[in-house]
C-alpha cells in the first residue's frame, strides 16, 4: 500500500488533506513565507504590524524596513529596546529623520520616496535617533540642527556637545538666559560667559566685569616651576619659574604648585581677593630616601572604608576647604565622594556622595580640562573608553555632563587614564593602563585647553612594551626625588611596579623594574591594585593609598630610611642631637686670619616653609630675612681661636627639615667629616 500525500501552503499556513496508503510515512514540508519588498521581514508580520509589504522603507527614512537595514534588526514586528520604529520616520520625535541621525548619504533600500528622505550631509557626525537630545543640554537635536540635515552649520548649535562654545554654560541654558551658545563672550568684554555667572557679573553687559586679584609666588631655593589649577594628581598649568605674579585672577580659590629637582612638590590653596595680591612663599621640602610602613585600611565610620569592588582612588580637595577628600570609581560603575571631616594632616571620612553612575569598572581621573578654574573627570570603563565629563557646576561644588558622546581615547579594554605633560610641551597628554597589562601613551595634538589625541604609542622598556600581566593602572611621578617622571603600575595581582627614568624628564625613558615594597616586602592588596601617590599627613615624604578588588582603600605611610642625610662635602659639618622633637645643631665657624667678615651661611625652614630658627651663644650676630638666617659682624671666640659656636633648635612639635648651607671655610671642632646638606629631624 502507499499514502499519497498532498497540501496546500500559504504564507505561513499549511492545510493538508491527507489519504491514508500506508501504515509508515515520511513528510518533507518547507514553508513559504514570502516577502515582496525584500525588506527581511515576511508579508503576513508586516500586513499585522503596520508596515508596507511593498515598500522596503515604509516611513521614507532612508532605514529600510527589516534587518537588511537597522530597524527591525530581529524582523518580528516589535519596536524592541534599541530599534528605531519603521513605521515612524523620527522615532525620537526631535525633529530630525532616524536616517539622517544614523548619517545615511543615500537610501539603504529601493523604494524611498526621495522627496522626504533627508541625506546627512555631515555623516562624521551623526546624533542618536532614539534619544530626542544626544547631549543631555536641554535642547532637542532638531532644535540645534535647525535645517535638520545632520551638518552643524555656523548658526547652530552641535547637538553632540552640550556647551558648543566650550564656556561652561550648557547651550539650553544660554538659551535660557539669553546669552549666544555660540559665542563664549557674549558680550565681548573678554570674560567668557561661564566666568561672569561664576563671578556674580552680567555676561550681557560688557561694564559688568568681574573682579580680580593677583597671585605673587616665591620660593625657596628659588627658579622653581610654578604651576596653576592643579592638584596631587597632576601638576597643572604651566606659568614660569619663581619669583614670579600670576595676574588678573578672578576672585575665588586656586590651587599653587611649585616644583623642582630634589625636593617634593609643594601645595597650597590659594584665595584671591579683589584688587589685592596674594602672597605665596613655597618652601620646598627636600626629597629624602623614604620607605613604606606596613599597610593599614582606611576608615569610614570607624569601619573599613568599601565601594564595592575594584575601588580606583583619586586624593584631592573636592570641595575647597584645604583638606585632602577621596574620589573613588567602582567595578559597578558609580564614582564616589567622600568628604574628609577631619584635618588636612589627619584626614576622616565618614558619608560618602554619589558623584556619577556610568557604564562599569570606572577609573576617575580629577584634572582642570579646559583650564577655567573647574575640576572636570577624565574617566576610563570596563570597555577601554576614555571620556570626558565637563564640570557645568562650579569647582568647589562640581556637576558634571558627558561633554560628547565620542571618547577622549580607546584602549582594547579596561582604561585606566592618567594625566600628565609627559613631554614637556604644556599640553595634557594621556597614559592610559588596558586589560592586558600595557601602558599606551596618547601625546595631544591640539592644545593645553583643547586636548585632542591621534593614535596611542605602547610605552617601551629595554626596547619591549612594558607589561605588568593584566590590568595596569598607572600613577606618574618624580618618584625618587631626581626631577624625573617615574612610573608605579598596579595590575591584577595586588603587586605594583616601579620603572625608574633613565633619561630626561621630557623624554622618559626606562629599563629595569621593581616591585614597591613596604616594612621590606612586596606590597599586595589582594587583586587589582590600583596605586595613588600622596603625603597624607604633611610629614613631607611620600606615602601610598592603593585601591584593590575588595573595594578597600589600603595606605602605606612613607618614613625617612635615615635622620641625618648629608650631602656632597662642601667644607662644612654639623652635629645632630635629637631630644623628642628638639633638635640642635652646632656649627664652628672658621675666620680666615681673624677676620671678622662673614663667615658662614644658614637656613632653616620647617616642612610648611616658616622660618623656624633659634640661637643661643651668638643671637646677636644673626640677621634673618624670610626664611634665611645669616652669621654677621664679629664673632664670639669660644674654645679654640679663629672659632664660633651657635646652637639652632626645633620650636615647634612636628618632624621639620633643615637646608644648610656653607660659604667660606667650616669646620666642626670635634668631627673631622666635612658635610652639607639636607638633615631631616623625626620624632624620637
Amino acid at each position: 500500500m502507499k499514502h499519497l500525500l498532498k497540501g496546500i501552503i500559504i504564507a505561513g499556513l499549511m492545510a493538508i488533506p491527507i489519504t491514508l496508503i500506508a501504515a509508515t510515512i515520511s513528510i518533507s514540508v518547507q514553508l513559504y513565507n514570502p516577502d515582496s519588498d525584500n525588506d527581511g521581514i515576511p508579508d503576513y508580520i508586516e500586513l499585522a504590524t503596520g508596515t508596507d509589504p511593498d515598500d522596503d522603507d515604509t516611513d521614507d527614512d532612508g532605514l529600510t524596513d527589516g534587518n537588511t537595514g537597522t530597524e527591525d534588526m530581529n524582523v518580528n514586528g516589535v519596536v524592541d529596546l534599541g530599534e528605531t520604529n519603521p513605521r515612524q520616520k523620527d522615532t525620537d520625535g526631535d525633529g530630525i529623520f532616524d536616517g539622517t541621525e544614523r548619517g545615511l548619504t543615500a537610501p539603504e533600500g529601493n523604494n524611498t520616496n526621495m522627496g522626504v528622505f533627508v541625506a546627512d550631509i555631515d555623516p562624521t557626525t551623526t546624533t542618536d535617533p532614539l534619544n530626542p537630545d544626544t547631549d543631555g543640554d536641554n535642547l532637542m537635536d532638531g532644535a540645534e540642527d535647525v535645517n535638520k540635515n545632520g551638518q552643524v552649520d555656523s548658526i547652530e548649535t552641535n547637538p553632540n556637545l552640550p556647551d558648543t562654545d566650550n564656556d561652561d554654560v550648557m547651550d539650553g541654558q544660554e538659551m535660557s538666559d539669553g546669552t549666544n551658545p555660540i559665542d563664549s563672550d557674549s558680550d565681548n568684554d573678554s570674560y567668557n560667559d561661564g566666568e561672569e555667572k561664576d563671578a556674580g557679573t552680567d555676561p550681557l553687559d560688557k561694564d559688568n566685569t568681574p573682579t580680580t586679584g593677583n597671585i605673587h609666588i616665591i620660593s625657596t631655593p628659588t627658579n622653581a616651576t610654578v604651576y596653576l589649577g592643579g592638584n596631587y594628581g597632576y601638576l597643572g598649568e604651566y606659568q614660569g619659574a619663581s619669583e614670579i605674579t600670576i595676574p588678573n585672577l578672578i576672585t575665588g580659590k586656586y590651587v599653587i604648585r611649585v616644583r623642582k629637582a630634589g625636593y617634593e612638590v609643594f601645595n597650597q590653596l590659594v584665595e584671591v581677593t579683589s584688587g589685592m595680591t596674594s602672597e605665596v612663599s613655597a618652601g620646598l621640602t627636600p626629597a629624602v630616601d623614604f620607605e613604606f610602613t606596613a599597610g593599614q585600611k582606611i576608615q569610614a565610620n570607624s569601619a573599613n572604608l568599601e565601594v564595592g569592588n575594584y575601588s580606583t582612588p583619586f586624593v584631592v580637595d573636592w570641595n575647597n576647604d584645604g583638606k585632602k577628600d577621596l574620589i573613588i570609581g567602582n567595578g559597578n560603575g558609580i564614582v564616589t565622594y567622600f568628604e574628609n571631616q577631619g584635618t588636612d594632616d589627619n584626614p576622616s571620612f565618614t558619608t560618602d556622595a554619589m558623584i556619577l553612575s556610568q557604564g562599569s569598572f570606572l577609573a576617575p581621573f580629577v584634572v582642570d580640562w579646559n583650564i577655567n578654574n573647574r575640576k572636570d573627570l577624565i574617566i576610563g570603563d570596563r570597555f577601554g573608553k576614555v571620556r570626558f565629563y565637563q564640570n557645568v557646576g562650579s569647582d568647589d561644588s562640581p556637576v558634571f555632563i558627558l561633554a560628547t558622546a565620542q571618547s577622549v581615547v580607546e584602549v582594547s579594554d579596561s582604561a585606566v587614564p592618567f594625566v600628565v605633560d609627559w613631554n614637556n610641551d604644556n599640553k595634557k597628554d594621556l597614559v592610559v593602563g588596558d586589560r592586558d597589562g600595557n601602558l599606551r601613551l596618547f601625546i595631544n595634538t591640539g592644545s593645553d585647553d583643547l586636548p585632542t589625541f591621534g593614535s596611542g604609542t605602547l610605552i617601551m622598556a629595554n626596547a619591549l612594551p612594558i607589561d605588568v600581566g593584566d590590568n595596569a593602572a598607572p600613577f606618574i611621578l618624580d618618584f625618587n626625588g631626581d626631577g624625573k617622571k617615574d612610573l608605579l603600575l598596579g595590575e591584577r595581582y595586588g603587586k605594583i611596579t616601579c620603572y625608574l627614568n633613565q633619561e630626561q624628564d621630557d623624554n622618559p625613558t626606562f629599563t629595569t623594574s621593581s616591585f614597591v615594597q613596604a616594612n621590606g616586602s612586596d606590597i599586595d592588596v589582594g587583586d587589582y591594585a590600583v596605586p595613588f601617590v600622596i603625603d597624607w599627613n604633611n610629614d613631607g615624604i611620600k606615602d601610598l593609598v592603593v585601591g584593590n578588588f575588595d573595594g578597600e582603600i589600603m595606605l602605606y605611610l612613607g618614613k625617612s630610611r635615615t635622620v641625618n642625610t648629608p650631602g656632597k662635602a662642601v667644607g662644612g659639618g654639623l652635629y645632630l642631637q635629637s631630644n623628642n622633637y628638639r633638635a640642635s645643631f652646632q656649627i664652628d665657624v672658621s675666620f680666615s686670619n681673624g677676620d671678622s667678615s662673614p663667615a658662614g651661611f644658614v637656613k632653616y625652614l620647617d616642612h610648611k616653609g616658616r622660618k623656624r630658627m633659634e640661637s643661643n651663644s651668638i643671637s646677636s650676630f644673626v640677621i634673618t630675612n624670610g626664611n634665611e638666617a645669616t652669621i654677621k659682624g664679629t664673632g664670639q671666640f669660644i674654645g679654640v681661636p679663629g672659632q664660633v659656636n651657635f646652637v639652632l633648635k626645633v620650636i615647634d612639635k612636628v618632624p621639620d627639615y633643615f637646608s644648610i648651607e656653607t660659604t667660606g671655610a667650616v669646620a666642626h671642632s670635634s668631627a673631622g667629616n666635612l658635610i652639607s646638606g639636607s638633615v631631616v629631624v623625626e620624632e624620637q
